[in-house]
């Protein structure tokens, strides 16, 4: 027996050992449990099961993405989001490398993967047609959980590898070369135009040339760092 400080009351240390147990188990079972429901949400996701997948998430969840930085609120905007996936993606799957819960939140890093077998909506909410391409993109998600139901999910993936890997920034490539062939058509037209001319007249279309050139130059360097980035 260990005396109190006051002198009233002695403590039992079985009796703390116990209710210290007592407490742990009760934390471990929340985290198992928080670690069930997000693991039943993305064997959902991976059936293609929206309305399953829907249903272990709050109705004022709110789901941040690279897409969505700001988040975005509510189980309308999960289920919009899910189906357009399914939709250019027909064999989507995300696997779980790592699952990691810990007091009222869940880690999970993975990889996902697809085929672009259908129309795309890209950040800028442009759609753009079927690459056939193939995915595979590492992602990591962050889940907290109140009362058995998710609440708030935050999505961390590269913008960049998903365009390379889509084919759009070969597309940005051949553009800037285009934009850059463009800029010297321009300057050299404009020479042979108003080779006689006053050079005041001649100012416009050089300017429009080299204004041309410099945005092709600068949208070159950029599609093609990032294409060595995510080779």
């Amino acid at each position: 027996m260990i005396a109190s400080s006051t002198g009233k009351k002695p403590y039992n240390p079985r009796l703390l050992r116990e209710f210290g147990l007592l407490k742990m188990s009760e934390h471990d079972t929340t985290e198992e449990e928080n670690l069930r429901i997000v693991k039943s949400a993305i064997e959902a996701h991976n059936a293609h099961d929206v309305s399953h997948a829907v249903a272990y998430e709050a109705e004022s969840i709110v789901h941040y993405s690279p897409a969505h930085p700001k988040g975005v609120k509510g189980r309308e905007s999960v289920i919009s989001a899910m189906t357009a996936d399914f939709v250019a993606f027909a064999d989507i799957q995300f696997k779980v490398d790592r699952m990691i819960g810990e007091g009222d939140s869940v880690s999970v890093h993975g990889v996902l993967t697809g085929t672009n077998t259908g129309p795309f909506l890209t950040e800028k909410s442009r759609t753009v047609k079927a690459s056939n391409r193939q995915i595979q993109i590492p992602q990591a998600y962050f889940y907290r959980l109140n009362g058995g139901k998710i609440v708030e999910t935050h999505e961390f993936w590269d913008t960049r590898r998903l365009m390379a890997q889509l084919g759009f920034l070969r597309k940005n490539v051949f553009r800037a070369f285009f934009f850059v062939a463009l800029g010297l058509i321009l300057i050299v037209a404009n020479a042979l135009i108003f080779y006689k001319s006053d050079v005041l007249l001649q100012l416009p279309g050089l300017l429009a040339g080299i204004a041309e050139i410099v945005l092709g130059t600068r949208w070159l360097g950029k599609s093609l760092l990032v294409l060595s980035r995510t080779a």
